[in-house]
């Protein structure tokens, strides 16, 4: 499964309307009772949605530095398969944005399930992939 920004997101910041979802996903992540990946686009993205909300450049390094050792989440490249991928994803599949293109692109050729956590229902559009959305799921 990969999991998507939002709920990286989510967990990086002290409050957000998806928290409550995603510390709970993150503690057992990092305790190793559950694996995932995410692709290395995740901690870019991170980079610009957390400098937006006024974090300061050290504590975003601080935040991907966390996030990159996390026991059970696995990092994933950005290949040029996924990258070209994701630039069909967004022609075809009519995702408008490149970030969310490249996690879909990323299930695809990298993720055996095919499956993507996230509350975005742009990935109900993508033709093969299964979205699980961390409010529903599981624990």
């Amino acid at each position: 499964m990969i999991i998507e920004s939002d709920l990286i997101v989510s967990y990086s910041k002290k409050s957000d309307w998806l928290k409550q979802y995603a510390d709970p996903i993150f503690e057992r992540l990092k305790d190793g009772r559950l694996a995932a990946k995410t692709s290395s686009v995740a901690l870019v993205e991170l980079y610009y949605v957390l400098e937006d909300f006024g974090f300061e450049k050290a504590s975003v390094l601080s935040k991907q530095a966390e996030i990159a050792a996390i026991k059970g989440l696995s990092i994933l490249p950005l290949t040029t398969e996924v990258l070209l991928a994701a630039q069909a994803i967004m022609r075809s599949f009519k995702v408008p944005g490149l970030f969310d293109a490249m996690y879909a692109a990323t299930a695809l050729n990298q993720d055996e399930e095919r499956t993507i956590m996230s509350t975005d229902e742009v990935y109900d559009r993508v033709a093969g992939i299964k979205r699980v959305d961390p409010r529903e799921f599981k624990l």
